[in-house]
């Protein structure tokens, strides 16, 4: 597409050198309503403002051309729009007919979102373990807590996964918390967003292969990741996806609609000043 706006250009500049710039110049208008018309948006682009660099005194043409630009990008703010929502009612589907595979806690009081979890790997049925809990909110922000338990605190901060020749090593993480119940010492360290380095994922791609956890404290504590947590954190990674799918397509959406109102706010303070002239 873009070697036939190059070539459309050459073309027109080579048959403008005959005419005067304003007939010439709206030459370059014509042609990219008409790419316009085809939804080639860019190429409308390239079209509009080589007006105003190749005819930089044909000043009606160049007010045609704004005027133009306005209608280009409200029509691709509107593609935008209609495919966005098509996506978006497409993934928010799928999302109906996964939830109610998770747990979902929310305390009003002092949750903004919501959190998702698997049901075997709940709190309460686990605190005498060691394992890796995997949450995701609302807005599709994955935490994976690495859980300790013993008789001695081992202040781990990170921790490193290993399967076969492959590991994955997290970041130190500053969002920890420790506390002692009946001599027993209790570790949760969690790692979320970036900073989990991408743990998540590489327990999904390895959940049918063995995957040791190498604890990094004052001390290193190694354990095997059991069958069911593995499928705990490939399941809840799965349906992060899907949630940071279904926020970045309404952050999409939404932008196209800002800009949409912009321009017609801006379209319509040009009308008025022309009345009022």
């Amino acid at each position: 597409m873009r070697k036939c706006v190059i070539a459309a250009l050459t073309a027109l500049i080579l048959s403008a050198c005959r005419q005067s710039d304003d007939v010439s110049a709206r030459r370059f208008i014509e042609a990219a309503r008409a790419s316009m018309e085809i939804s080639d948006f860019a190429g409308a682009k390239i079209l509009i403002d080589s007006v105003r660099i190749v005819y930089p005194k044909a000043f009606e043409a160049r007010k045609e051309g704004i005027r133009l630009l306005q209608e280009v990008e409200i029509a691709e703010a509107d593609r935008t729009l209609e495919f966005q929502d098509s996506v978006i009612q497409l993934l928010r589907e799928r999302l109906e007919g996964v939830k109610n595979d998770f747990v979902y806690e929310k305390d009003a009081e002092y949750q903004d979102v919501g959190i998702y979890s698997v049901a075997s790997q709940a709190v309460g049925k686990n605190y005498s373990r060691n394992y890796i809990r995997a949450q995701v909110d609302e807005t599709g922000r994955l935490t994976l807590v690495s859980n300790y338990n013993g008789s001695s605190y081992i202040h781990h901060r990170s921790i490193k996964l290993v399967s076969g020749d492959n590991y994955v090593e997290s970041a130190v993480s500053d969002n920890f918390y420790e506390f002692k119940d009946l001599g027993v010492c209790y570790e949760k360290c969690n790692f979320a967003g970036d900073d989990n380095g991408n743990l998540a994922s590489f327990i999904a791609v390895n959940s049918e292969n063995p995957v040791e956890v190498t604890l990094n404290g004052d001390r290193t504590v190694r354990y095997r990741v059991n069958t069911a947590d593995k499928k705990a954190v490939k399941d809840v990674y799965s349906f992060s996806l899907l949630l940071s799918s279904i926020e970045e397509a309404v952050a999409i959406r939404d932008e196209a609609l800002r800009k949409k109102r912009f321009v017609l706010e801006n379209m319509a303070r040009a009308d008025s000043s022309v009345v009022s002239e």
